[in-house]
This record gives C-alpha cells, structure tokens and sequence, in this order.
C-alpha cells in the first residue's frame, strides 16, 4: 500500500501547485470530502483535477486512510499558516 500512499501523494503535489492557500485549503476539503463520500457533484469533483481518480476509492476501506494521509498531513499544514 506504499504504492498507493505514494500516487495519491504525487497527485496531490501536482494538484495543489501554483494554488493559494485558500485555493488548496478548498481542494483538500473537496478530496476528503470525495473519499468520504459526502460530495459527489460532478461540478464540484472537477477541482480535484487527476486526484478525481481516486473516487473509488471509498469503497475500499483499508485504502481510505492510506488515499487520505497525504492530505490531511497538507490541511493540517495550511491550518497552522
């Protein structure tokens, strides 16, 4: 599952640069959002770019946390600025 932890932390990377911090707080919340299953408008979901890729992800419990470590490691971040 490093693998796994590794993509979505490459995806998130590429997703996130060149946004404000605002911007990315907003795309961070949409991912974990998505992965928990609370947003699924499409509109909505286009923000997340490639890390849309990952939807399917929330049906796949032993991998949720591993899609979401990255991200809330990056929210936490952001938070603290």
């Amino acid at each position: 599952s490093s693998s796994f932890f590794n993509s979505s932390t490459s995806i998130m990377i590429d997703t996130l640069k060149g946004k404000t911090i605002k911007e990315a707080k907003e795309v961070i919340a949409t991912f974990i959002g998505m992965i928990k299953r609370e947003i699924t408008d499409e509109e909505e979901l286009k923000k997340l770019e490639d890390a849309i890729a990952f939807r399917n992800v929330s049906h796949m419990p032993a991998r949720v946390k591993c899609a979401l470590l990255a991200w809330h490691t990056i929210e936490d971040i952001l938070d603290k600025k």
